[in-house]
């Protein structure tokens, strides 16, 4: 049975919440890594816009997919490090 609102409203209030708290804080930072499937229904530039309205600040990841997607943590290295997410070419 597929869903008529697979994100859901609840996905979204926890994202806002931590996008602010983020965007208001200097002390912490924003890591980001859906991996390939964050592309579902244009989600992952969905966040990315909303990241960019909120603040001029850049997030973290662990690195990217062959297609340029953060990594989602399951599939990286344990010794990665964070480093900044590199701007996209529109």
């Amino acid at each position: 049975m597929l869903s008529n609102d697979p994100i859901g409203w609840g996905n979204n209030y926890v994202l806002n919440k931590h996008i602010n708290y983020w965007a208001a804080s200097e002390i912490c930072d924003l890591w980001i890594g859906w991996g390939v499937k964050g592309k579902l229904m244009n989600r992952d530039n969905e966040i990315l816009r909303k990241i960019q309205k909120t603040i001029n600040k850049t997030p973290k990841i662990i690195g990217l997919t062959k297609d340029g997607h953060p990594k989602h943590p399951l599939y990286i290295n344990k010794k990665s490090c964070l480093y900044p997410l590199p701007l996209r070419k529109n």
